[in-house]
């Protein structure tokens, strides 16, 4: 179950980008806002036997969301069929009252239709916020919790999703849903909660669609480009209570863009963690302060371009690591936000496959 993650984020950006045959050459389009209820039902993915003990029952959520359809004004949108965009929260019953409570959760997302026909449309959905956990780890009165260490965590949402238009104002859709809790492991512990649901739902509209056609095909215009980007993260040491460390990280990156919505390249980096030489002090392993808190890596990097958005998956390799207790492969969500022709900002999570190694906060150059 530790390879679920990145083996779903990479199948779901390989289908958003390829392009999905047998549509129509017209399609209703939403013009205007939308209001859905769903309800989930599923399992917490233990994706580390410390977590077996955390899946007492299966667990269930409500989930209320506001959308509004792309209006075509951008090339993305017509290139993308015309995504749904906006907020959801979700109230979670964990099925463990005892260890982990109930849990909220408010984010933004994103529908991407794969294929969109006059009546029916197969989507990808994104979404990212922040969500709460009613009871997190405490070394006193929850100390079996290995899962959470904080109630306020950042949320990641991945799934797919079927709707069917039954009449012009009301969808029905179902589909599966990845869920993901985590602190960026600023607090310990922080293992992760992951959740995998299956989830039934209807849509109101609140104005009547139009037809519209399929456009035809559109060039976004993005060249090949170098990025270089610094970023920042803090995260904590074992034992839980223990202090926060800082992190750096500076990298060099090359993109080619891929069709008319993928984007794909390669870049390395180096990470200065200054929590590692404590746990190579542990176990009776000296280092210089640069020997021991160095990480050096090359990635890959595979994405969505979204406008001034880019959505990235980076799977990559250590080269060079003082500490080999956490592996030599890792992995980074990454979202960016080009604010000027040639800068833009970045919010990363970087994990150790289902194991969140921290959160980062970039800037960077495009050339």
């Amino acid at each position: 179950m530790k390879y679920l993650l990145p083996v779903l984020s990479i199948l779901l950006l390989f289908t958003a980008v390829c392009p999905v045959n047998g549509q129509t050459d017209s399609l209703y389009v939403s013009v205007k806002s939308s209001f859905s209820l769903s309800l989930h039902t599923g399992f917490i993915i233990s994706h580390r036997p410390a977590l077996v003990h955390l899946q007492k029952r299966h667990l269930r959520m409500a989930e209320v969301q506001y959308l509004k359809s792309a209006n075509g004004d951008k090339t993305w949108h017509r290139i993308y069929n015309y995504p749904l965009y906006g907020l959801g929260y979700r109230y979670i019953d964990f099925g463990n009252d005892k260890e982990l409570g109930r849990g909220h959760s408010l984010y933004s997302q994103l529908l991407l239709p794969l294929s969109r026909h006059h009546r029916y449309s197969i989507n990808m959905r994104f979404g990212i916020g922040i969500g709460y956990v009613e009871k997190p780890f405490h070394y006193e009165t929850n100390y079996k919790n290995l899962a959470i260490g904080t109630k306020l965590n950042g949320t990641v949402l991945t799934g797919f999703q079927f709707r069917m238009f039954t009449k012009k104002k009301i969808h029905l859709f179902g589909g599966i849903d990845f869920f993901h809790f985590s602190n960026g492991a600023f607090k310990l512990p922080n293992l992760g909660l992951n959740l995998a649901t299956i989830n039934f739902g209807a849509t109101y509209f609140t104005g009547d669609p139009i037809v519209s056609k399929i456009p035809a095909k559109e060039k976004l215009k993005r060249k090949h480009e170098f990025n270089t980007a610094i970023a920042i993260g803090f995260k904590e040491r074992y034992p839980p209570e223990g202090p926060n460390f800082m992190v750096n990280i500076i990298n060099l990156q090359y993109h080619l863009p891929w069709g008319q919505k993928g984007l794909f390249g390669a870049g390395s980096e180096m990470i200065i963690d200054q929590s590692l030489r404590g746990r190579l002090e542990e176990d009776s392993i000296q280092s210089s302060y640069l020997e021991g808190s160095t990480r050096i890596g090359v990635f890959g990097s595979c994405g969505l371009q979204l406008g001034k958005w880019d959505a990235v998956l980076q799977p990559g390799v250590y080269l060079y690591s003082k500490l080999s207790e956490d592996g030599f492969i890792y992995n980074r969500l990454l979202l960016k936000y080009r604010f000027h022709q040639h800068f833009y900002a970045s919010l990363g999570l970087k994990s150790h496959f289902a194991k969140a190694d921290y959160f980062e906060w970039g800037i960077g150059v495009r050339i």
